[in-house]
């Protein structure tokens, strides 16, 4: 009987979750016995502030709040022109949308240069957008020219 009017309890909480609830806790579930629902998003079960029902432990949030660093270097560091179009190249020649049969890269001080012929005006865009992904890519110059013979 204890247990079915504790469940009883719990999901009339859950549906109502009021003062008024909370004083029918203390009348009806033992008085002292639910001490906890006097306190402020103890939620359900009372362990919503201390972050069991949550992941865990603090940590997770702590590491929500805090600011990340990813792509912050050391001072002075620079990526190498060879390493840019490298992977330029590489994210060029994977991208799904984009033939790069006929596109040349040359990289110089982070200045990306594409030049070459694509079928439309569509993929020389997407070929910049690409490119402008790369870490280390100061600029892209958009050389290519869009083939009218297909048109």
């Amino acid at each position: 009987m204890v247990i079915h009017l504790v469940v009883v309890i719990h999901l009339v909480e859950a549906l109502a979750p009021t003062v008024m609830v909370r004083e029918l806790l203390g009348t009806f579930g033992g008085g002292g016995s639910m001490a906890r629902y006097d306190e402020e998003n103890r939620g359900i079960f009372g362990y919503e502030g201390e972050g069991y029902m949550r992941g865990g432990g603090r940590d997770v949030e702590d590491d929500l709040r805090r600011r990340s660093y990813r792509g912050l270097g050391p001072k002075n560091y620079q990526r190498s022109d060879d390493r840019i179009r490298e992977e330029v190249c590489e994210r060029l020649t994977e991208d799904d949308y984009v033939d790069a049969s006929d596109i040349e890269v040359n990289v110089r001080d982070g200045v990306v240069m594409l030049s070459g012929s694509v079928d439309d005006r569509i993929t020389k865009r997407r070929a910049e957008d690409v490119v402008e992904t790369v870490n280390g890519v100061k600029d892209v110059q958009n050389q290519i020219h869009v083939n009218r013979e297909r048109a």
